[in-house]
Formats: structure tokens, C-alpha cells, sequence
């Protein structure tokens, strides 16, 4: 089981950390890849480059996660369709695609976003105390509380977890430093240290 983790990571923080650890060992993962994009449009523009996030993401991952640059470097713009397909033809094994609740609730205005549930399954992962927004319905009528009818389906499914919720936030995080607030415990030492060298979310 090959498992994409997008997002901007910006920065990356125990958050990600603990879940991608938590689904590697749920799931019993052959591999969890972490798809760092250059610039979700339903979000603000970020002022930090790809190369400091990547930086980051270095420096956190351990070596039972991957990373995959190639959204990052493409000089086109790959949309995660594209990425999904791109990364099936090489290593020819089923992929489930994990993101956010609130990447769930802007899904429907992703490019192809219909075409992404017809080649894979998407796994969703709540953030602690955090009230959203109602579902669209033509993406409720995708989502599934079954694991077992989730994993017996290699795709068209979301599986939302209810027994799993992360309460660490990147713009938690990216306020506290503007703040000069410590974030000792939300994000690893290695980070924090890049970060504060590096002068970063000061403006």
C-alpha cells in the first residue's frame, strides 16, 4: 500500500509527522511519499520559497517516508491528477491519497477531481476542536466511515478518520514565530533551528 501525503508543509510539523506515522503503522504501509506542491490556489501565496520548504521537509522526514519533488521542480504545472498518474506508471502499485479536512472541504475545486477518485482512494485526516464548514454534496457522496468496504475498493472512495485528529496547525505555527512565540514541541528541533537561522515568517 503506497500512500501520497500533499500539502504545502509550510512548515512541516509533528502534525504531519504523527500522522504519517499513525497511518504507516494502521495501515501496515509499503511506503508513505510526501508530495510537497508549489502553491494551492484556494490558498494564500506563501513568501516561502519551494526550496526552504523542501529544506524542512528534509530535514524532519526519517527513512521509512520518501519524498517526491516532482511537483516542485516541473517547470509546467502538474496538478495532482498529473502527479497521481505519473507516479502509478512507475511504481505500478495501488496509491491512496492523504490530505487534510480542510484540502476535503475545497476538493471539489481541485482540476479533475472526479478523475482523481476514479484512480485512487483518498484517506482524510481531521484537525482537533476545529468546526468546518458543511460538505459539498457531490463530495459527501464519496465518503465512507467502512475501512473494510474503504480497503476492499481500490478507488472512487474517502475515508474520513473519526478516532484520529491532529491539533498542530502550519499557520498556528507560522504566527507564532512572526509573534517570536517558541513552538518548542510542534514541530522537530532540527526545524525550529532552521527556521530561527533562517529569519523565517518574520514578515
Amino acid at each position: 500500500m503506497y500512500i501520497l501525503f500533499g500539502g504545502t508543509f509550510n512548515p512541516i510539523h509533528y502534525g504531519h509527522l504523527f500522522t504519517a506515522n499513525y497511518i504507516y503503522n494502521y495501515f501496515k504501509c509499503s511506503k508513505i511519499i510526501f508530495l510537497p506542491n508549489k502553491q494551492p490556489y484556494y490558498k494564500k501565496k506563501t513568501k516561502i520559497s519551494c526550496k526552504k520548504r523542501v529544506k524542512m521537509l528534509k530535514l524532519a522526514i526519517k527513512k521509512k517516508f520518501e519524498i517526491n519533488l516532482l511537483e516542485v521542480k516541473n517547470k509546467k504545472k502538474l496538478y495532482t491528477i498529473n502527479t497521481i498518474i505519473l507516479i502509478k506508471k512507475k511504481i505500478k502499485k495501488n496509491i491512496y491519497f492523504l490530505m487534510g479536512y480542510d484540502s476535503l472541504i475545497n476538493f471539489y475545486k481541485w482540476y479533475k477531481w472526479e478523475s482523481i477518485l476514479k484512480i485512487c482512494n483518498i484517506l482524510v485526516i481531521k484537525r482537533k476542536n476545529k468546526i468546518y464548514k458543511n460538505i459539498k454534496k457531490k463530495i459527501k457522496k464519496f465518503i465512507t466511515y467502512d475501512i473494510y468496504k474503504f480497503l476492499k475498493n481500490k478507488n472512487g472512495l474517502i475515508f474520513v478518520f473519526n478516532n484520529f485528529e491532529v491539533n498542530i496547525s502550519s499557520s498556528n505555527i507560522r504566527k507564532r514565530y512572526k509573534k517570536n512565540k517558541s513552538c518548542t514541541g510542534m514541530l522537530p528541533k532540527i526545524v525550529d533551528n532552521f527556521i530561527k537561522k533562517n529569519k523565517l515568517y518574520k514578515n
